[in-house]
């Protein structure tokens, strides 16, 4: 009993850092989001933001590739940014993908549970304007597919989607208590 007790305790939840808005490498929202993964499952991990421009249009990840898949237990919260987010919005961090792709699934939320997407602006275009008649229609912000217990923008921390065929999409029957609430999606430039 007394080591169960100390493993037990020994099990705390993570805050990860992003500190960078660079695409890959340390302090970047990819390595936080696979170090969330590394940890394991047992408690809820949470990203958290920390880039040192004030202005929100100087805090824009541009992707490379779409992000790993998300693990269970974990929170992404990009309202724990500093400074002003953008618009009228809760959204502090801008997750862009602004070249061309066949097909692009920025978050992939598949086999998890107990996910929560905050405060994030999700495009895909370049930021004169969207694609032209090139434009692939394979392109989903969040993916959804066995997912349960999904919160996606809250009260004070909604996203914004913008650019994306499918802002959020499940063709998947077996997904359970998925929360929406708060969020702009498809709402133009």
């Amino acid at each position: 009993c007394t080591l169960l007790c100390l493993v037990v305790s020994s099990v705390q939840a993570n805050i990860i850092v992003v500190t960078s808005s660079a695409d890959a490498g340390s302090g970047s929202l990819r390595q936080a989001i696979l170090n969330a993964a590394a940890n394991g499952t047992a408690v809820i991990d949470s990203i958290h933001f920390n880039i040192s421009q004030p202005i929100f249009n100087q805090r824009i990840i541009n992707l490379v590739s779409p992000l790993p898949p998300l693990s269970s237990n974990l929170v992404i919260d990009g309202t724990t940014q500093n400074g002003t987010g953008f618009g009228n919005t809760d959204a502090k961090i801008c997750l862009r993908k602004d070249d061309y792709a066949i097909d692009f699934t920025l978050f992939t939320v598949s086999d998890v549970s107990n996910v929560k997407l905050y405060g994030l602006y999700m495009y895909y275009g370049y930021h004169e304007g969207v694609f032209d008649n090139s434009r692939s229609q394979v392109l989903y912000a969040i993916s959804l597919s066995d997912a349960f217990d999904i919160e996606i923008g809250a009260p004070g921390k909604g996203n914004v989607i913008n650019g994306y065929t499918y802002g959020i999409y499940s063709l998947s029957d077996s997904c359970r208590n998925i929360r929406i609430q708060s969020n702009y999606i498809g709402q133009g430039q």
